[in-house]
């Protein structure tokens, strides 16, 4: 016994460490963009006010936010990113620990290090997703395919390889699942629910939340799912033994308990919430890029989105004819991985001891997906096409489909040694006997290879996201920084209209990038943050307009994302200081620009 105990502690450290190595493969080696500099800059204990506004400003100037201080505190922190940004200050408390520990690099910070506590995160939620399938379907084996692909899922590299708290929030998820797991089973074999359980869960939820809002959607699922859930097992048509009306009455006493104290965690943060709403920061994904008229490509995207959480295989970076093989690829592994699944959930409906499970954790993951759905298509939140939002129910994913691929790649047909020895139930081995021979040997080294095969292309998902042949950067500063390079004649001006410090870490960015590629022209750049008050874009265009006018001749000047109404009025403004495009308008994610040349 205690063999077997050591080879699936082995087993789980090999898929630890299978989940280090796509985590940390090129970490540091791919283009910081917006965000991750807000997390940078708060973790630091700066703030992005430090950086003047409409003057022309060095490379020192703009990315100073970036240089380690050693008067910053966790105090700092929680100031500058309460009244600056719009998340729950956990992870970056945490974050400003963690880089306390990392030496800078040329002065600033470390990207490897900023990116490593992400990582490391990820890492860990392999051994928790194994702890968490291993407590619901009671299986090693559905543990393990379980903390296999967490470990492999592209959807789950790409959140680690982020300097952001969406793996920290996982971690919590992970944690909070459990928690309803377990009280579910108490309540199913009539047994009181321990208050240590109630107020474990209620803490887990609290740190969910101060570490991103976006866990109080986990949690709205969760308690949808456990009422129906008590409902149908309460019922008369119970597809199982109904519950006791004894155990009714003993756990609502401490369910309420539970909602009551996560309810008062997540109000802490109701003053806050109402302070950011209807901001610039929160602008975008209220009403600023969703488009009812576009809707079929929003749920086309959002289904793209969850087949990543499994598979991806390389679409960006690529030509043409890789991107076609590696879509009808995807359609075929779709196409033969989507019956085995149901087959596996069909067994697990099967057996009493995963039947009840199963209902509660779907029915989570379509709670989940059906929130996602209902906020972009029914309240018009740009939501279900953001990728990375949809961390709150990623976990619960990895956990049905390791329970269903445990059954339905068995094909209920394994041998009784090998069922003892990843610790499934006894009650299956009726089911084997009741086989033929030749059909046993069959199916068995059919469930193996098929279960062989999913982790395999989930695998070359996640090595094409750790070579960034997929979920590439939401913003591509490199692009605009390589077109600088490749184009720099003269002392440069980049200059980019200012509404948030989200528009600060996009000129940022391309000043990073710059350096890296080309540190001589970044010394010989100017950098100009054009603020735009409210709506109104000639105050920026007078910026523009007075800095042109400030340089010396010759310069090349770049103007980057002047949009809409802003877009005329700096070409006006560039054609009357006697400056001509010399490139069309190009775009990348996140950037409009062109090259000007002022003789």
């Amino acid at each position: 016994m205690c063999l077997t105990h050591l080879m699936h502690f082995a087993l789980l450290l090999i898929w630890m460490a299978i989940a280090a190595f796509l985590r940390f493969t090129h970490i540091a080696d791919k283009p910081l963009w917006a965000d991750e500099f807000s997390t940078l800059v708060f973790s630091l204990g700066n703030s992005f006010l430090s950086v003047p506004l409409d003057q022309g400003l060095t490379l020192n100037e703009l990315l100073q936010p970036l240089q380690p201080n050693s008067q910053a505190t966790p105090v700092s922190v929680v100031h500058h990113l309460l009244s600056e940004s719009n998340h729950p200050p956990l992870y970056f408390v945490l974050s400003h620990l963690w880089l306390r520990l990392f030496s800078p690099i040329d002065g600033f910070v470390s990207v490897w290090a900023a990116r490593a506590l992400s990582a490391v995160c990820g890492v860990l939620a392999v051994p928790a997703s194994f702890g968490l399938s291993w407590l619901a379907w009671r299986s090693r084996l559905a543990a393990h395919l379980a903390a296999a692909l967490m470990t492999v899922s592209p959807f789950g590299v790409y959140l680690a390889q982020e300097a952001r708290h969406y793996t920290l929030a996982i971690l919590w998820i992970l944690a909070s699942l459990s928690c309803l797991v377990a009280v579910a089973q108490l309540i199913q074999t009539n047994r009181r629910i321990p208050l240590w359980l109630c107020c474990l869960w209620i803490s887990v939820n609290g740190l969910g939340i101060a570490t991103h809002y976006f866990v109080l959607l986990t949690l709205f699922a969760a308690a949808i799912a456990l009422l129906l859930w008590l409902f149908l097992f309460s019922s008369p048509i119970s597809l199982t033994s109904p519950l006791s009306l004894t155990s009714l009455t003993s756990a609502l006493p401490r369910l309420l308990f539970v909602a009551l104290g996560t309810l008062a965690s997540a109000l802490v943060w109701f003053p806050v919430l109402l302070s950011i709403r209807g901001t610039e920061l929160t602008r975008w994904i209220q009403t600023g890029e969703f488009d009812k008229s576009t809707w079929i490509d929003q749920l086309l995207r959002f289904v793209a989105g969850l087949i990543t959480m499994l598979y991806l295989l390389p679409v960006q970076e690529v030509p043409l004819p890789v991107i076609i093989t590696s879509a009808v690829v995807l359609v075929l592994l779709l196409a033969w991985t989507v019956p085995l699944l149901v087959r596996g959930w069909r067994n697990q409906t099967q057996q009493p001891e995963t039947r009840s499970m199963l209902l509660l954790l779907g029915g989570f993951v379509i709670t989940a997906i059906a929130l996602s759905l209902l906020l972009t298509f029914g309240l018009g939140v740009n939501f279900a096409s953001v990728f990375r939002y949809q961390f709150f129910y990623f976990p619960a994913v990895v956990l049905v489909v390791g329970g269903a691929l445990a059954q339905g790649g068995r094909q209920k047909v394994e041998g009784r040694g090998v069922r003892e020895a990843f610790g499934e139930t006894p009650g299956q081995e009726a089911e084997v006997r009741s086989q033929k021979p030749g059909e046993l040997g069959l199916a068995w080294v059919y469930g193996r290879w098929a279960i062989a095969g999913v982790l395999l292309f989930s695998l070359l998902g996640g090595i094409t996201v750790a070579n960034d042949l997929g979920y590439q950067r939401t913003h591509r500063p490199e692009k605009v920084a390589a077109a600088i390079h490749a184009n720099f004649q003269h002392p440069a001006l980049v200059a980019i209209p200012h509404k948030t410090h989200g528009h600060t870490g996009r000129l940022m960015g391309i000043a990073w990038e710059l350096h890296r590629l080309n540190p001589a022209a970044a010394n010989q750049t100017t950098f100009l943050l054009a603020h735009i008050p409210g709506q109104d874009p000639q105050p920026a265009i007078a910026t523009l307009q007075r800095t042109v006018q400030s340089l010396p001749r010759p310069l090349d000047i770049w103007r980057v994302n002047f949009r809409s109404e802003a877009n005329p009025l700096s070409q006006a403004v560039l054609s009357q200081a006697g400056c001509v495009p010399v490139t069309k308008l190009l775009s990348v994610d996140g950037y409009r620009y062109q090259k000007y040349t002022c003789g």
